[in-house]
């Protein structure tokens, strides 16, 4: 289990594929973990080399006291991938992923080569009840509770029919992620507002 030590916190990763290919970062959603790019990186590994990694409070990686920014996990994001040795790479993100990805690309532009970011927002809107509910939840009751309607949203109701093994892979996912890290986490949807940045 490769693991750097950066930026306070200890991080989980993985970088595939030959290094003479041009590099590509993949920053998965919260209540994930580098797992979610597991179908497509072998298709990805023809043309690039793929550097993925668990985002602080999830996976492998610690789990940090204390809220987390959009800012402290862009920070991660570029001090994983210089400790790799990266200095200029494509950006892929998902979600609160893409949030860190624009945020390390506003931080560091010319590391940034290319940038797609993936059902994101400059402002994520609160759900019902609010964003520190569902972080309280988290803490309060486990993820038990926030897993079924985590895949309602990441997955159409025909793909959920087919009953296809990915869907229960992030269910399990999710289930295992940290609470902790997963509230802290929520704290970045709720307080990110990459507007003006954009």
């Amino acid at each position: 289990m490769p693991q750097l030590d950066l930026n306070g916190a200890r991080h989980y990763y993985r970088l595939e594929g030959a290094a003479s290919r041009p590099p590509l970062l993949l920053v998965h959603p919260i209540g994930a973990d580098l797992s979610l790019w597991d179908l497509v990186v072998p298709r990805l590994l023809a043309r690039f080399q793929v550097l993925r990694y668990d985002l602080r409070g999830h996976g492998g990686s610690e789990a940090t006291a204390g809220e987390y920014s959009v800012e402290l996990l862009a920070d991660d994001l570029l001090a994983i991938s210089s400790a790799v040795g990266w200095d200029r790479f494509a950006l892929c993100g998902v979600s609160v992923g893409a949030m860190t990805a624009v945020q390390a690309a506003v931080q560091a532009p010319q590391r940034i080569k290319s940038l797609v970011i993936c059902s994101a927002a400059p402002h994520m809107h609160a759900p019902p009840g609010g964003w520190n509910a569902r972080a309280e939840t988290a803490r309060g009751s486990g993820m038990q509770s926030l897993a079924g309607p985590m895949v309602e949203r990441m997955f159409s109701v025909p793909f959920r029919a087919s009953e296809h093994p990915h869907v229960e892979t992030l269910r399990k996912v999710f289930l295992s992620t940290n609470p902790d890290g997963y509230a802290s986490t929520v704290a970045v949807l709720r307080d990110a507002d990459l507007t003006e940045q954009l």
